[in-house]
């Protein structure tokens, strides 16, 4: 998976001594927000919304919770909007690895993760010197350019990786 790359620039807090706080955004089969938790020195808690998604990762892809690993079965955007609130700036890493709809122009994230008021919330959650991940699957160059467009409005510094002839690109704000 292409945001595995992230992990080599996941923020450690300073000092070393505590581990970096991750947020992602669709669990799938749990495969990311593992392989995160084993790699950095991070907790990471993932947020699903569809119950159903979480049984399978857990009968089907081995997936469990861990000291390091949680799963929560709820809205990422409000999840994000509340963290925003609640402990603005604490986060290290968002990854927003969530499908929509494949009849969207963006099929993922959904467009509720491109909107202002979510990408505000995205960027007050995370600490100065935080990362931002996003998956965007899409066929349409357009799509793709205002996906990106919409990130820069509330990041100063956003970059993008793609492979030739596939349609998951990551944006990194």
């Amino acid at each position: 998976h292409a945001i595995c790359a992230v992990a080599a620039l996941a923020p450690r807090p300073e000092g070393g001594k505590e581990r970096s706080r991750c947020l992602v955004v669709g669990l799938g089969g749990g495969g990311l927000s593992v392989f995160l938790s084993r790699q950095l020195p991070c907790d990471v808690t993932t947020v699903e919304l569809d119950p159903s998604v979480e049984e399978l990762a857990r009968a089907h892809f081995g997936f469990r919770e861990t000291e390091k690993l949680r799963s929560v079965v709820g809205c990422g955007l409000e999840a994000v909007r509340a963290r925003a609130d609640r402990e603005g700036g604490a986060l290290d890493l968002l990854v927003v690895d969530a499908s929509g709809s494949a009849s969207e122009s963006i099929s993922c994230p959904p467009a509720s993760f491109l909107m202002d008021d979510f990408l505000a919330s995205a960027a007050k959650a995370l600490r100065e010197g935080g990362i931002m991940a996003v998956n965007v699957v899409c066929r349409s160059e357009n799509a793709f350019e205002g996906a990106c467009r919409a990130i820069s409005g509330h990041f100063s510094d956003v970059f993008f990786a793609r492979l030739e002839d596939d349609v998951n690109k990551v944006v990194l704000a």
